[in-house]
């Protein structure tokens, strides 16, 4: 994952620009030192049903490696690929992103992901 490619999309002008600085920070991503985040799956076992999956891999921040696990759902399941949706959380300082903010500050002590991955043969 390049982390220069942070987005915020849900502000727009001075405010967007600073929070989208600010993400790219030693605060949080450091991304002058750690410019990727990178993400190894290691076991992909079935889930509750045909189409849910659980994958776990080492998940890659600012230099730390730790291994996690998370739902998934699959479609479009073939010999030749599959994609696979999920959306989970990490608790972003077990990850080095320790900014701890202002006590008025909106900062989630945790990090979301969405992925759509699509795997070709």
């Amino acid at each position: 994952m390049d982390l220069n490619t942070i987005d915020v999309q849900d502000l727009e002008g001075e405010m967007r620009d600073k929070l989208m600085g600010h993400l790219r920070s030693e605060d949080f991503f450091h991304v002058e030192n750690h410019p990727s985040a990178t993400f190894e799956i290691i076991e992909v076992t079935e889930g509750a049903t045909a189409t849910d999956l659980v994958v776990s891999g080492n998940l890659t921040i600012r230099g730390v490696t730790k291994n996690i696990k998370f739902d998934a759902t699959a479609s479009d399941l073939s010999a030749e690929s599959a994609v696979l949706d999920a959306n989970f959380n990490i608790a972003r300082e077990d990850w080095g992103v320790s900014y701890q903010g202002k006590a008025d500050d909106l900062i989630s002590k945790e990090i979301n992901f969405e992925v759509h991955l699509v795997a070709k043969k």
